[in-house]
């Protein structure tokens, strides 16, 4: 897969993953939830128009190395909960399509520039992203494709 296929690719899976999940905005409430219409009546109490999900406490979660050799192989920091799940209500589906649409356009800009130079130089080998409006956004932007993709080299 070429890296403007890896962008327009990733553009894509968001927009999938994005159709099915609950419409945003999220929110955060109690620390810990995720939902949405959140509604804080008193220290600790909330109310939700939909309550999507709750980020595991940290007496549950693997802190110790030896407890996590099951899950991983390296030493890893766990955050907060209430960190994960800000995180979480921060990557909610309404920037799905501005993200996409930054993909696909990455993409476009540099499946043009490789266009580009299979035409004008065939069987030579040069860089496309010296072919690109702007390298910088290109090259992050197909670094965010290659996570999202699964495939980050």
């Amino acid at each position: 897969m070429s890296p403007a296929d890896e962008l327009r690719a990733a553009a894509q899976k968001i927009r999938d993953t994005a159709k099915g999940a609950t419409p945003g905005p999220w929110q955060v409430g109690n620390g810990v939830e995720i939902g949405i219409g959140i509604e804080q009546h008193s220290p600790g109490r909330f109310s939700y128009d939909a309550l999507l999900a709750e980020v595991t406490s940290e007496n549950d979660r693997i802190n110790d190395v030896e407890d996590a050799k099951d899950f991983r192989s390296v030493d890893i920091t766990v955050g907060s909960a209430e960190a994960d799940a800000a995180w979480i209500a921060l990557a909610s589906p309404q920037i799905a399509e501005p993200i996409a649409a930054w993909l696909e356009g990455a993409g476009c800009d540099l499946g043009g520039a490789e266009a580009y130079l299979a035409r004008t130089v065939p069987g030579e080998i040069f860089d496309p992203f010296e072919y690109v409006d702007e390298p910088d956004s290109v090259r992050a932007a197909l670094a965010v494709a290659r996570a999202i993709n699964g495939g980050a080299r």
